[in-house]
């Protein structure tokens, strides 16, 4: 789920992807509901890895996450280029810095790209009513994580993505996010360095949240 992948068009539900048998739906799980909600404000340094079925070698970025709850989301990678994404509410800023490109957009102007964007802030949020909603999500305890199986249900998800894959520890922080897409290829973030409800500062806000 690189950056640009949050932008761009980021099979039905798989029946032949279910998942596993000791999964149970994510709204009867207990505890998740508490742990994803817990989190308030996220730090995070993450590497994203992005399997092209047209390429030998995955290709690998390197940057930093920050989060506000609700909706407020700003990623920045860092290698192999750097580049800026930042959303607040409906409105998106991309920055290409190395080519000095800057693009602004608002959400309610296309339809898979408010429904890409709202679906990661629900992951982030951890709206499971939301979430349970939008796609058949089964949760799975595991030593000291949990891992969430999502198959989205809803057009325009239904005709890009065919399933997605979260990882996060017992705290509600995050670990992983693999997004398995209908052409083959697939995007695995890994976070490290996480700091979690550790408030922003407003000049922090305003760095970070200003599309």
């Amino acid at each position: 789920m690189a950056p640009v992948m949050l932008l761009a068009c980021l099979a039905s539900p798989a029946a032949a992807a279910e998942p596993p048998a000791k999964a149970v739906p994510c709204d009867q799980a207990p505890g998740l509901a508490q742990a994803f909600t817990g989190v308030t404000t996220l730090r995070a340094a993450f590497t994203d890895r992005k399997e092209i079925a047209l390429l030998d070698a995955p290709l690998v970025s390197k940057g930093h996450l920050f989060y506000q709850r609700p909706d407020r989301l700003h990623m920045v990678t860092e290698s192999p280029s750097r580049q800026a994404v930042t959303l607040a509410g409906t409105k998106v800023k991309v920055v290409q810095k190395d080519l000095g490109r800057q693009q602004a957009m608002d959400l309610s102007a296309s339809d898979i790209a408010r429904a890409v964007v709202s679906n990661i802030l629900l992951v982030l949020g951890g709206r499971i009513d939301e979430l349970s909603q939008m796609y058949r999500c089964s949760a799975e305890a595991e030593a000291d994580a949990w891992h969430l199986s999502l198959f989205p249900l809803k057009e325009p998800m239904t005709k890009v993505v065919r399933r997605m894959d979260v990882r996060m520890a017992r705290d509600g922080t995050l670990r992983e996010v693999r997004v398995e897409e209908l052409g083959g290829d697939a995007s695995t973030m890994t976070f490290t360095d996480l700091q979690a409800n550790r408030p922003f500062t407003d000049p922090e806000v305003r760095s970070y949240f200003t599309p």
